[in-house]
């Protein structure tokens, strides 16, 4: 009798126990990462996923760009000189370019096809150094 009532309470408890648990789905992101249900979005300017209700998408276009405290830096007509001289020039720059002052970089979007990927070429603005980065996004295979 003890056994019975012991073996009812493990199997009400549980019960109890699983009847609340749910597994996540996975999140639906964009063509850049982006978690769509969250309400984010791709911004070119920024170089990353942003919440437009939180944050704008600014596309002031900027000329000239320098490394934060430095007095060194490239206008966006040398950049794409650079690029195109490089490794990058193997395709079309296109917009949105965008200055990271706290790398010291020019990003220009380039016309390149590669599943899960928006590659862009960053130009060292103190070093006139230009690679490809991939952005990829996910698995790759």
């Amino acid at each position: 009798m003890l056994i019975r009532k012991v073996v009812s309470v493990l199997a009400l408890v549980t019960v109890v126990i699983f009847s609340g648990c749910t597994f996540p789905k996975p999140l639906e992101r964009d063509e850049y990462g982006c978690v769509i249900a969250e309400g984010y979005v791709w911004c070119g300017a920024k170089q990353r996923c942003i919440k437009p209700t939180e944050e704008q998408c600014e596309t002031e276009v900027v000329e000239y760009c320098a490394k934060t405290g430095s007095d060194i830096g490239i206008n966006v007509s040398e950049a794409q000189r650079i690029a195109l001289e490089s490794e990058c020039g193997q395709s079309e720059l296109i917009e949105p370019y965008y200055c990271n002052e706290y790398t010291g970089t020019w990003w220009i979007d380039l016309e390149m096809e590669k599943p899960g990927c928006r590659p862009a070429c960053v130009i060292d603005v103190e070093t006139g150094e230009a690679e490809i980065n991939w952005r990829c996004t996910g698995l790759i295979r």
